[in-house]
């Protein structure tokens, strides 16, 4: 099913091939949910799987590990896809029409 989503990056438009659209930035678009994919969690401490066999830095899972002040280790899923960028593309209200 196609997801909304609206482009806040630095450039004034941006075509995506793989869906087909070129977007304004400021405009909104529908691309399909693999290509807009997931926004990325919220920071968490990191269990005992997260801390275990991964690349270093990073968990099993590829997650980025981040080690807090207090020598706590806190891990976040990532996201993926275009609203991984949190900083250039929003999720937004479906496209009316």
């Amino acid at each position: 099913m196609p997801i909304a989503l609206t482009y806040l990056g630095g450039f004034t438009e941006v075509h995506i091939p793989d869906a087909g659209v070129t977007v304004a930035r400021g405009g909104s678009a529908l691309v399909p949910d693999e290509i807009a994919g997931r926004e990325p969690g919220q920071w968490r401490p990191a269990t005992r799987e997260d801390l275990a066999d991964g690349p270093g830095g990073f968990t099993p899972k590829g997650w980025p590990l981040h080690l807090a002040d207090d020598g706590a280790w806190w891990t976040r899923d990532p996201g993926e896809g275009l609203l991984a960028q949190h900083d250039t593309w929003i999720r937004t209200e479906p496209l009316e029409g």
